[in-house]
């Protein structure tokens, strides 16, 4: 009988053991399917992330190629504005050139009277003009 009253200690607590391992293992289980669920939705969300990431990358080349596009243009513009620059420059030294030919008595074009004739020709006018009232009469 002792033997039997060994084995039935031993059964005992081997189903003792037993119930502590299936404790251990149902709660394995429970961790592993929260992890797992965790794991789904991680996985998910970086799904989401990629394809959020992949939209953005494609918005930004889009911007990108036309900031490139926009700095082109504006680079052209200023070659233009540079350009008229230079021939605004080039004007304005031939107009200085005209300017500064013009003549002593503010004509556009330099004339090549002597001083002499003039002087001569305003004593001679003012003289007609006395005279001419006592001619016609």
């Amino acid at each position: 009988m002792d033997a039997l009253d060994e084995c039935k200690k031993q059964l005992a607590e081997a189903r003792e053991k037993l119930k502590k391992l299936m404790k251990e293992l149902e709660e394995a289980k429970k961790r592993q399917e929260e992890t797992q669920a965790a794991l789904d939705a991680a996985l998910e969300r970086l799904e989401k992330l990629e394809g959020g990431k992949a939209a953005v990358e494609g918005r930004m080349n889009k911007e990108y190629q036309e900031y490139l596009d926009a700095k082109k243009d504006y680079e052209k513009q200023q070659a233009k504005v540079a350009q008229m620059e230079a021939d605004i420059k080039a004007a304005a030294a031939k107009v200085k050139a005209f300017r500064d030919a013009e003549d002593k008595n503010g004509g556009v074009y330099p004339t090549q009277q002597s001083g002499a004739v003039q002087r001569s020709i305003t004593p001679l006018t003012s003289l007609m003009l006395l005279v001419g009232p006592f001619l016609l009469q």
